[in-house]
């Protein structure tokens, strides 16, 4: 209080008002008219000349005075002049000055002199924001004092300097930070904190400069912790705060012990402090030239030993295992809790050796451990049993016969049976790749397969099998004639290594070869190994040369047979021995986890492996690789034998005429996830895989290909098509101008999408011509690999400057437009068109002038003025006129210089034109039916794979059409009336000719274009006789003034009809226009039923391409979440193109389904519309061709689904070709998992009995049952099919054989609940179809079994 004080009073009698005093400016501001200025001494006499008054003009290395303006504990804040200020971080804080806590050191208000560390610009946020800066500035004024700026380079250079098992000097590591505890949520235990150090460079290396940054964690700090320190984290960082101190020097010396994780990504290095670690290092290193086994402190790549001692400390306990013992660079080994593990303590440094040690697999060597006090502690006193052993036994002598006391995949341990090895401490082994097979009828690799069926199963590992040399061996037998091949002797205990595949009395040369070393492994030695693993996706083959050393052989070193590659699990089974030759052997002295590079191929072509480089014209076996990043995509990369890649564009695939859509599957492409929303469950996991497919190109395939290039980019180009294999090289032909070509999709953007049509030919396309509507996503919607077709508009060859490192030779410019694609040489041109001339058109677009129309068969349009519409003034165009409607158009104007033409479609005009319509409407609308009869709709609720849907809905439509027949007759035969009494204007009613339509399904499939009488319509009776009597009247008048009257008089009542319909709501229920339509859609743009009804409507009036039109728009409109909605139009749109397109654009549209549904589902769809035709044809050739091509290729694609299987079983049943079934449901148990075969069995059974023999299906369900007795889900599924065919007495035996079977059966055991279904079900049917007699017998069988388990 009283220094506070004084300081009021020196600042009163220096700020007195009046008194002039020197200030500085600190920041103005021109809005306000306001500055702050500053009166410090330190900010008045610094940097006079040179302040920092903005961001942009720092550079590190300039100096500074400002004042503090912030403190907190992770740093302070210092302002300049303008409001520029930076930021000194806790941490700097404490490598620079040692300050441990700023808030303690500063104070608001403070200058300091700092100096500029470095400035970053950041960018704005968005386009009206300013840009902002980071500036960190640094107390290190002096260059002795200079903290250099430590990028992520310098940090790399220094901890390439700092190997696992470098020592760090005394004082010279700083404290700059430290990180409290974390615990472990959901467990118990915590993470360790750790302090972060800095260690300056010239500590590390003297040339470098700057710092690293390293840990240390709070567990390395001393050799063995107190239990009440680690019981908890806040107790451990109470320990550690007591010795670090942040600012401090560490005074010790410390172990770098990890700069890289686990995984091997480079980290922060971790630093130990723990003393007998470093003196474990220190004495490593001073007995480093003497030939003592000394401890060791080992790295993942020390050559270790059984019997080594080795220092490490315990970073966990697992009361399930033991404990984990860490060394250098994370190696971690186990001490069992049968070894003790489970009494060491957490972090504790311990010594421990070595008793087992694998090496073959991983980086890694996987080591055991058994705690030691001393090094002697487990030395035996007694080996010279094992002397006189050793003495003995030479490598190449005869063991004689020994017998088996253990045996497992690898090795058979044996006892030494001759008299000479009595008493000898020694442990003998035989391992696997020093055996001999005992069975002499045992195949050789590859094992030849009769029947190209045989599924390409995966293996079991570690299992004896009949290829296995120890098949035929078990515990207790005796192994003759071995033979000593190598010795060796490991804490006292004598190990012999022995073999039987030496013949007696042979010479130590036929010894098989047993290399202690991998690295004494010569390349282009022959070695026998044995098969050990077939690696995924068929890269290769693992095998075991001899013990401890690992080899594998490459897939395109194995064999020249693309089958045997494709399918390694059916012919190299695991256990068998191959012969192989060394190509690579990178393992150096005491290394074995290196792997051998091993060829089979070699051993019988010395040549087969020495190609440098494919070169042009070679026919080589490859691998795909799907996991290379594709030059040029879309393309096929491939591995070739020496590690060589090659690349196959797209358009190298396949034939020119094979092309497929999406050859290399849709991978990064977005997909709606599943369509299966009523469909198996069990098939659900592979649906997902289905939605992921690779094509027909899977990544690890093996296919031949023929060399085309072999470029110095890296890669070889190649091809794939049959006819390149034997044929020539050259490129493929170029197209014509105007031709119609195919080509693949290379990308997509706003600009357009571009196209490859061969390896040299490129091709564009601009946005406007890719489709004839609106595409809102065209990126999606022409991803790359789509097949596409379209029209060459131009062709250009390219020079030698665009040529210029590019391998295109031509780009072409095509139109992918369906209306450029189908248009015809007899096309309408604006030159062709002559005043006077009339046409048929169609109406695009209404403006309150006129109405825009284009010509049939042409790209030409006209406008039809308000004058013109019509002989009657029309007050408004949209009610009468819709876009896509079909009208009559004369020509009356052409303007040759704007290319302009001036239509009418007055009725006057056509009085005598009108004859055909009637006929032409009526076939339109037949062909419509008939087009959409397949479509069926998919309720989210139910289930899309019902075996009866499609009936179903085929008799619920019927009786609608019935309904709709009787019900309207009286309206049809007005309708009638009023057609023929209207001729003159025909043409402006003809938009008003509609289906008649039903809520529930969608439409009434089978009518014409008759006149629905409207339900609640007062006025249609009357109305409807108004019309015939004045059209009676008009008839024997002949005045065309009456006829246009009563026409007028029936507009002027179908205009009323209109508005009472949209008053009232009951328009969108019958739309009867185009307008309606797209009212009814935009209120429901999701529903399915809604986009059918406007294609039946577009094909009313022959309208193809705006059925087609409308499909496309459903697609875009409705969203992805409503997947059956979806493929209910998609239903719809091959339904029409099974009927108006033709076979290539009906695969096309099967394969567009396919990509955005369950593939699954659109064909079984596909199936069921030519299953449809099959029973319309009466027996035509072509289409149960069709038909059965189409099942077969179903089942292939989707092998491993039950209800593909069980559609073709039903369409051939139903055909009355059971031959032909039964052989298909052969193939469809071996293809089909096994888990589904119940299901399936079952299915075919019910068939059977609807549509072939029932004594087949008894027998089939007497089989499942046999197997499957506990299943009554498959007994009740019997007993309704025989009641159904009227066979109750044969139901009823099921009951009574199944309650008590015949002698010599074993009666089934079923649980209480099983047994009362049981019951329920019998006497349910002895209800329905028994007497009182048979039910009583249920009922004293019931009785009975309830006694019989009470006494129980």
């Amino acid at each position: 209080t009283g220094d506070s004080s004084y300081r009021n009073k020196i600042q009163v009698e220096k700020y007195k008002v009046g008194k002039k005093v020197d200030v500085r400016c600190l920041t103005v501001n021109p809005l306000e008219k306001k500055c702050v200025v500053t009166a410090k001494k330190t900010l008045l006499t610094n940097n006079v000349n040179d302040p920092i008054v903005d961001f942009a003009s720092l550079k590190p290395g300039k100096v500074a005075t400002g004042f503090i303006s912030r403190v907190t504990k992770k740093g302070i804040c210092v302002t300049f002049y303008n409001n520029v200020f930076g930021r000194i971080s806790s941490r700097r804080l404490a490598e620079e000055v040692g300050v441990e806590d700023p808030t303690v050191d500063y104070k608001i208000g403070d200058t300091i002199k700092t100096k500029v560390q470095s400035c970053t610009k950041r960018q704005a946020l968005d386009e009206e924001g300013d840009d902002s800066y980071v500036l960190e500035l640094s107390l290190a004024i002096s260059s002795s004092q200079a903290v250099h700026q430590d990028t992520p380079k310098v940090q790399n250079e220094l901890v390439q300097q700092l190997p696992p098992g470098t020592i760090i000097p005394k004082k010279s590591m700083k404290i700059v930070e430290l990180v409290s505890s974390k615990k472990i949520e959901g467990r118990s235990g915590f993470f360790p904190g750790h302090a972060l150090i800095s260690i300056k460079a010239k500590y590390i290396s003297e040339k470098a400069n700057g710092s690293v940054t390293c840990k240390l964690p709070f567990d390395q700090i001393l050799d063995s912790y107190d239990d009440d320190a680690v019981e908890s984290p806040e107790a451990f960082d109470a320990l550690s705060q007591q010795i670090l101190k942040v600012g401090k020097k560490i005074a010790q010396e410390g172990l770098v012990l990890a700069t890289s994780s686990t995984r091997g990504h480079p980290i922060t290095p971790i630093i130990s402090l723990k003393p007998v670690l470093i003196e474990t290092i220190r004495a490593e290193k001073d007995e480093g030239n003497k030939k003592s086994r000394k401890t060791l402190l080992p790295t993942p790549s020390t050559a270790l030993y059984m019997g080594a001692y080795v220092q490490g400390y315990c970073t966990r306990i697992d009361n399930r295992y033991g404990a984990f013992i860490r060394f250098l660079d994370n190696l971690t080994a186990i001490v069992p809790k049968m070894k003790g593990g489970l009494d060491i303590e957490l972090y504790e440094t311990v010594l421990c050796k070595i008793i087992a040690i694998d090496v073959t697999t991983g980086k890694a060597p996987k080591i055991l451990l058994k705690r030691v006090k001393s090094r002697g502690e487990s030395k035996s006193s007694s080996d010279k049993g094992t002397i006189s052993l050793v003495d003995k036994v030479r490598p190449g002598d005869d063991m004689g016969d020994v017998k088996i006391e253990t045996l497992n995949f690898a090795r058979a341990a044996v006892s030494l049976l001759g008299k000479k090895f009595e008493g000898c401490r020694a442990k003998a082994r035989l391992h696997v790749t020093m055996a001999k097979s005992t069975n002499d009828d045992q195949q050789s690799m590859p094992v030849l397969v009769d029947s190209d069926d045989e599924i390409d199963a995966p293996q079991e590992k570690d299992k004896i099998t009949s290829f296995h040399p120890f098949d035929g061996l078990k515990v207790g037998g005796i192994i003759q004639n071995t033979k000593c091949v190598a010795i060796d002797v490991r804490d006292g205990v004598t190990y012999i290594e022995l073999t039987n595949r030496c013949d007696p009395g042979s010479s130590d040369e036929d010894l098989p070869m047993f290399v202690e070393d991998p690295s004494r492994l010569k390349i282009g030695s022959l070695v026998s190994c044995i098969i050990t693993a077939v690696s995924k996706q068929n890269k290769g083959i693992w095998v075991q040369i001899c013990p401890g050393c690992v080899g594998f052989v490459p897939g395109l070193e194995l064999s020249a047979d693309l089958n045997v590659l494709n399918n390694m699990n059916t012919h190299f089974k695991i256990g068998g021995r191959v012969q192989c030759k060394v190509l690579q052997n990178g393992a150096k002295k005491g290394q074995f986890k290196e792997v051998v590079r091993l060829s089979i191929l070699a051993c019988a072509d010395s040549s087969a492996s020495s190609i440098t480089r494919p070169s042009r014209g070679n026919t080589l076996i490859c691998r795909v690789n799907r996991n290379t990043k594709q030059v040029r995509a879309p393309a096929l990369m491939v591995d070739f034998a020496g590690g060589h890649v090659g690349r196959c564009d797209i358009t190298e695939l396949a034939e020119l005429d094979d092309w497929e859509n999406m050859p290399l599957g849709r991978s990064g492409i977005d997909t709606d996830k599943s369509a299966n929303k009523g469909g198996d469950e069990d098939d659900d996991e592979d649906d997902h895989m289905d939605a992921r497919h690779e094509g027909d190109y899977t990544h690890g395939l093996y296919v031949s290909c023929r060399v085309l290039s072999s470029s110095g980019g890296g890669h070889s180009e190649i091809s794939l098509r049959e006819s390149r294999l034997e044929g020539d090289l050259d490129d493929d032909e170029p197209p014509e101008e105007k031709g119609i070509v195919h080509a693949f999709v290379v990308n997509t953007n706003k600009k357009g999408c571009f196209l490859r049509m061969s390896r040299s030919i490129e091709g564009r396309v601009i946005l406007k011509d890719l489709s004839d509507s609106f595409l809102p996503d065209p990126v999606s919607m022409f991803p790359p690999g789509r097949l596409v077709v379209g029209r060459v508009k131009q062709i250009r060859a390219l020079n030698g400057a665009q040529k210029k490192g590019r391998r295109t030779t031509m780009t072409v410019d095509m139109n992918l437009r369906e209306s450029v694609l189908l248009e015809d040489d007899n096309k309408v041109a604006f030159d062709d068109i002559k005043e006077g001339d009339k046409y048929e058109g169609v109406v695009t677009r209404i403006e309150s002038y006129g109405v825009f129309v284009r010509l049939d068969n042409s790209e030409v349009s006209g406008l039809v003025h308000l004058s013109e519409c019509s002989d009657d003034y029309i007050k408004n165009l949209s009610s009468l006129y819709d876009p896509g409607d079909l009208v009559k158009i004369l020509v009356i104007k052409i303007d040759e210089e704007q290319k302009r033409i001036g239509l009418s479609m007055k009725a006057s005009h056509f009085e005598d034109d009108e004859s055909d319509d009637d006929s032409d409407d009526s076939s339109v609308d037949s062909d419509a039916d008939a087009a959409m009869e397949g479509v069926k709709f998919v309720d989210e609720d139910d289930d899309s794979d019902d075996e009866n849907y499609a009936s179903k809905l085929a008799n619920k439509m019927k009786s609608m059409e019935d309904e709709s027949d009787s019900s309207d007759a009286g309206s049809s035969s007005d309708s009638s009336d009023n057609e023929s009494s209207d001729e003159n204007d025909s043409s402006d009613d003809e938009v008003k000719a509609v289906q008649p339509m039903d809520t529930d399904v969608g439409f009434d499939w089978g009518t014409g274009t008759s006149e629905k009488s409207s339900p609640g319509d007062d006025d249609s009776d009357s109305s409807s006789s108004d019309e015939s009597s004045s059209d009676e009247d008009d008839a024997k008048k002949g005045h065309k003034s009456r006829k246009k009257a009563t026409a007028k008089k029936l507009e002027e009542k179908e205009i009323a009809k209109m508005e009472q319909r949209l008053a009232d709501g009951t328009a969108d229920e019958n739309p009867e226009t185009a307008a309606d339509f797209e009212r009814l859609i935009a209120s429901d743009p999701n529903s399915s039923e809604s986009w059918i009804k406007f294609m039946a409507y577009r094909l009313s009036l022959a309208d193809i391409a705006g059925a087609r039109g409308v499909a496309q728009r459903a697609f875009n409109r409705i969203e992805f979440r409503q997947e059956g909605e979806k493929l209910n139009v998609w239903t719809a749109l091959l339904t029409l193109e099974n009927k108006y397109g033709t076979s290539k654009t009906f695969k096309k549209t099967i394969e567009n389904a396919s990509q955005h549904n369950n593939p699954k589902q659109v064909y079984l769809r596909v199936c069921e519309m030519l299953e449809k035709d099959v029973v319309a044809c009466h027996g035509d050739l072509a289409v149960i061709t069709r038909a059965d091509e189409m099942f077969s290729k179903m089942c292939k694609k989707f092998r491993s689904k039950k209800t593909v299987w069980i559609s073709y079983f039903k369409y051939l049943l139903k055909n009355a070709r059971h031959e032909e079934a039964h052989i298909l449901w052969k193939q469809s148990v071996k293809s089909l998992p096994e888990y589904k075969h119940i299901e399936t069995m079952s299915k075919f059974a019910q068939l059977e009995y609807e549509h072939g023999s029932p004594e087949r299906a008894r027998t089939i369900f007497d089989a499942l049952l046999e197997k499957n007795s506990k299943r009554l889900d498959l007994l009740f599924v019997y007993v309704d099919k025989e009641v159904k065919h009227g066979q109750v007495e044969v139901a009823r035996k099921l009951f009574v054989t199944t309650l008590n079977p015949p002698s010599g059966k074993k009666k089934i055991k079923f649980s209480d609940k099983q047994m009362k279904s049981l019951f329920k079900k019998w006497y349910k049917m002895e209800d329905e179809n028994g007497d009182d007699d048979s039910r009583m017998a249920v009922k004293v069988a019931a009785r009975e079994y309830v006694e019989s388990s009470s006494k129980k």
